[in-house]
C-alpha cells in the first residue's frame, strides 16, 4: 500500500490550525470584551473566564509548536525525536482541550442552575421565552 503523499497527510491539521488562529483571534476579542465592560462581576466567574483563556492561549501555543517541529524542524529527518517519540506539545495540547471543555460544560450548568431558581433575573425571562 502506498503511503500518502506529504501534502495529503498535513493539509488538513495545517488548514485547521490556520482556522484556529483565527478563531483565537475572536477569542481574544471576547476576552477584553469581557475585562473591559464587566469589571463588577464575581471573582470566581472573572477566574473561571481567565482560566479558559490561559487554556485557549497555551492550546494555540502549542499547536503552533507542533505543527512547526513536524513541517519545518523535522521536515526530512530521521532521528528519534522527530520519528518515534510522543511530542510534549501534543499532550498539552489533549489536556487543555479536556480542561477547556470542563471548565466551560461546568459554567453552562451553573448558569443552567441559576436559571431554573426563582430568584435569579434570568429566570423569569426563560420562563417566558421557553414557555
Amino acid at each position: 500500500m502506498e503511503t500518502p503523499s506529504f501534502s495529503l497527510r498535513w493539509a488538513p491539521g495545517f488548514v485547521g490550525m490556520a482556522i484556529g488562529f483565527a478563531l483565537y483571534g475572536v477569542s481574544l476579542g471576547q476576552f477584553l470584551f469581557y475585562v473591559r465592560f464587566f469589571p463588577d462581576d464575581h471573582l470566581i466567574l472573572k477566574s473561571l473566564v481567565l482560566g479558559v483563556f490561559v487554556l485557549d492561549t497555551a492550546h494555540t501555543v502549542t499547536t503552533g509548536s507542533f505543527y512547526w517541529r513536524e513541517l519545518v524542524a523535522c521536515r526530512g529527518t530521521t532521528s528519534y525525536e522527530c520519528t518515534l517519540a510522543l511530542p510534549w506539545d501534543l499532550n498539552t495540547i489533549l489536556v487543555c482541550n479536556a480542561l477547556v471543555a470542563f471548565f466551560v460544560q461546568r459554567c453552562d450548568a451553573w448558569s443552567m442552575v441559576c436559571a431554573s431558581e426563582s430568584h435569579c433575573p434570568m429566570s423569569a425571562f426563560m420562563r417566558t421565552e421557553c414557555g
